[in-house]
């Protein structure tokens, strides 16, 4: 599968409401996966969303479902979840939303989010 530029490929961290939302076309482009795993790369320094066709044994996969509002994205509520992220990448406010653009990565079909990209909503508009 060959990357559609035109498709933004991007999920918020609101860390204010200990939220991720990962937008509808991440998941499109995943090929609407039954479950999704978010893995956290310290190294790559990086959030990573990679599909999945079913649970693992121990596994902590999310389940998706399509189609409940509000439209067009996938939230996931974990304070945990917020708390390791910000472990793991202190230069995050801990009060601050945030927008990450990722990139496809079709060998292990996953979309890989560097923190590179970070951004904060007054950037939304430059």
């Amino acid at each position: 599968m060959s990357e559609n530029t035109d498709t933004k490929i991007s999920m918020s961290i609101d860390l204010k409401k200990n939220r991720l939302r990962v937008h509808s076309q991440t998941l499109k482009l995943l090929g609407s996966p039954e479950f999704v795993q978010l893995l956290i790369s310290p190294s790559k320094r990086a959030i990573i969303v990679q599909a999945k066709s079913e649970r693992e044994t121990g596994g902590q996969e999310i389940p998706v479902v399509f189609g409940k509002p509000p439209q067009g994205c996938f939230e996931i509520y974990s304070k945990e979840l917020i708390c390791r992220i910000r472990k793991h990448f202190p230069v995050l406010d801990k009060k601050g939303l945030y927008r990450l653009d990722g990139s496809y990565m079709e060998e292990n079909e996953s979309v890989c989010f560097p923190l590179s990209t970070l951004r904060g909503p007054e950037e939304e508009h430059v």
